[in-house]
C-alpha cells in the first residue's frame, strides 16, 4: 500500500472495503488512485451479485474491474438462499483465496418468506469464516420493502456491528425505491448496477491530528478536496475530524507512559503533556484547538488515576513558538524552569510523525535503548521522554534545535 502524504497530512483512504493507500506529495491523478494491483476481491451473492437482468459484463463485479484496475471474482449465484451460499463459500474461498470478500446475501430469504433470525445467522457466520482466513469483508445491505419504502432490515447492521465490518447500505436502498434504476421488480439495470459498483467506493480521510484545528486538519481536507475535484476523483467521502477521546487511542497513551516510567514511581516524577502550540489571536477567533487539548488532558488525568498512575503533578505546557506574535501558554521551556521537582516526564500530545527518542533513566543516564514508537489507525506516535536534572538531556536527533538553561538541556526534535 502507498503512503499519501498531502500537506504533511496522511490522509488514510478506504476504497472499497476500507483498504488503505496512500499518496506522494504534488502529482495525483485519477489512475494512481487505486488499489495495489494483484488485490483480489471476492464479490459473493445471489442473482445481485451475478448481473440478472442484464449482459455479464454489466454485473456490478465486472464494472469494478475498470473503476479499481483489480481482479474481481464474480460469484453470485441467482437464485440462492443464505444457507445455500453459506455451504457454497468454503470451497469459493479456498479456490480462489480473495483478500476482499464483498458480501451481498439475503435478498431471496425475504422473497420466500425465510426465518430472518436464521439468515443473520448465516451471515455471521460467513463473514466469521472470511475474516479468519485474514480476508476483509464488506457487506452490502440489501432492502425489504418497507410500509411506504425500501430499507434495510436491522440484521444486516446487527452482523456488521458484531463483526465490526464495513456495510453498504445506500446503493441497493436508491435502486429499488427509484423504478429508472430497475430491470424488474427486485433487480437493478444497467445504470444500477453502475450504481452498485461506485457506491461501494468509499474514501475515509483520517487527518493525523488527534485535535481538531483550522490551521491543519481544516486546510489539510481542503487540500484534498481541491486536488480530487481537479483530477475528477469521486467516491463516498467521510471525514474523521478529531480522536483525542477516542478511547483505544488513549489507553494506548496511558500504556506509553507507564513503559517510560520503567521501574520509576510516578509520584516521584512531574508530568507534563506538551502539545503543538497555536498563535493565540487564532484561538480567539473561535479556533478549538485549545479547549480539545484541555479536554484531551482530562481524560487522560482520569485514565492515569484509573491505572494507579498517580504523579506528583501534571501539567499542560506548548511547544514550537515561530515568530514575535503572543502564542498559546505556558510554553514548555516556560514549564520546565518553574519546576522545582527534577524528575519530569514530557509526553507530546499533539503530534503524530514517525520517530523514535532516546531513554533517558532517572539517573540522567542516556541508554542505548530507544522508546518504541505506537502503530495506532496507521499513525506513528511519539513515545513519552523522561528528562532528569542531574544531567543534561541530548536527544539523538541531529535536525532538532536544542534550548538550554542551568537545569535542563532539551534537544527538541524537527517536525517538517
Amino acid at each position: 500500500m502507498e503512503l499519501f502524504n498531502i500537506r504533511n497530512i496522511i490522509l488514510v483512504i478506504v476504497l472499497i472495503l476500507g483498504i488503505n493507500y496512500y499518496k506522494s506529495k504534488q502529482e495525483v491523478d485519477v489512475q494512481s488512485l487505486s488499489l495495489p494491483l494483484d488485490t483480489k476481491i471476492l464479490a459473493f451473492g445471489d442473482s445481485l451479485t451475478f448481473g440478472y437482468g442484464v449482459a455479464r459484463d454489466k454485473s456490478y463485479p465486472s464494472l469494478l474491474v475498470d473503476l479499481l484496475h483489480v481482479t474481481v471474482i464474480n460469484e453470485g449465484f441467482s437464485g440462492e438462499l443464505s444457507a445455500q451460499g453459506l455451504a457454497r463459500l468454503p470451497s469459493v474461498l479456498e479456490r480462489h483465496k480473495p483478500d476482499i470478500l464483498v458480501l451481498c446475501h439475503g435478498a431471496n430469504d425475504m422473497l420466500r418468506k425465510q426465518d430472518l433470525t436464521q439468515t443473520k445467522a448465516n451471515l455471521n457466520q460467513m463473514v466469521k469464516m472470511a475474516k479468519e482466513k485474514g480476508i476483509y469483508v464488506l457487506l452490502v445491505g440489501v432492502p425489504s420493502f418497507d410500509i411506504l419504502t425500501f430499507n434495510v432490515p436491522s440484521f444486516y447492521y446487527e452482523v456488521a456491528k458484531e463483526n465490526n465490518i464495513e456495510i453498504e447500505d445506500k446503493s441497493l436502498k436508491k435502486i429499488m425505491d427509484g423504478e429508472n434504476l430497475k430491470s424488474d421488480k427486485v433487480h437493478p439495470n444497467e445504470q444500477g448496477y453502475e450504481l452498485m459498483a461506485k457506491n461501494i467506493e468509499e474514501v475515509i480521510l483520517l487527518p493525523l491530528y488527534p485535535h481538531y484545528s483550522t490551521t491543519t486538519t481544516k486546510s489539510s481536507v481542503e487540500d484534498f478536496y481541491a486536488i480530487a475535484k481537479k483530477c475528477g476523483f469521486e467516491a463516498n467521502i467521510s471525514l474523521i475530524e478529531r480522536f483525542y477521546d477516542n478511547s483505544a487511542y488513549n489507553m494506548l497513551l496511558v500504556q506509553k507512559i507507564k513503559e517510560a516510567l520503567g521501574n520509576n514511581t510516578p509520584e516521584s516524577f512531574d508530568l507534563i503533556f506538551s502539545a503543538h502550540s497555536l498563535p493565540q489571536k487564532i484561538v480567539e477567533k473561535g479556533d478549538p484547538y485549545q479547549k480539545e487539548v484541555e479536554l484531551h488532558v482530562t481524560l487522560l488525568k482520569e485514565l492515569l488515576a484509573q491505572s494507579n498512575l498517580l504523579f506528583k503533578n501534571i501539567h499542560i505546557a506548548y511547544q514550537s513558538k515561530l515568530g514575535p506574535v503572543k502564542w498559546l501558554e505556558p510554553s514548555l521551556e516556560e514549564t520546565l524552569h518553574t519546576l522545582e521537582n527534577k524528575n519530569v516526564l514530557i509526553v507530546p500530545l499533539s503530534f503524530t510523525i514517525v520517530l523514535t527518542a532516546p531513554h533517558i533513566s532517572a539517573a540522567g543516564d542516556s541508554s542505548s535503548r530507544y522508546c518504541p514508537t505506537t502503530v495506532l489507525f496507521g499513525i506513528e506516535t511519539l513515545a513519552p521522554r523522561i528528562f532528569s536534572a542531574r544531567k543534561p538531556l541530548i536527544a539523538s536527533s541531529s535536525s532538532g534545535a536544542s534550548t538550554s538553561n542551568a537545569r535542563f538541556t532539551i534537544s527538541t526534535p524537527s517536525f517538517s
